[in-house]
């Protein structure tokens, strides 16, 4: 039993979980990003939350965030840069 539960551990161990499927999962989620940043408006991305003061929303380890590095009236601007379009 142990040394059944052995192999199964060292083949394991050996074994790569970076697979090609990393890849594609993490390209799928890069395209529909910008995606919703390239064909979303402003105001539909920064929309008021309850309960937070203003948008975007910078508390915590979010306040390190592009969107919340440059001025709320430029929003817009920075919507066009992380789109690539400006």
């Amino acid at each position: 039993m142990l040394t059944r539960l052995g192999m199964w551990a060292e083949t394991l161990a050996l074994t790569s979980p970076w697979t090609n499927v990393y890849g594609v999962a993490r390209t799928v989620l890069a395209l529909a990003t910008a995606a919703t940043i390239i064909t979303s408006s402003t105001e539909t991305l920064f929309r008021p939350a309850l309960g937070f003061p203003g948008v975007p929303a910078c508390v915590g380890a979010g306040r390190l965030s592009f969107f919340c590095l440059i001025p709320r009236e430029d929003l817009a601007l920075g919507q066009a840069i992380a789109a690539g379009r400006g």
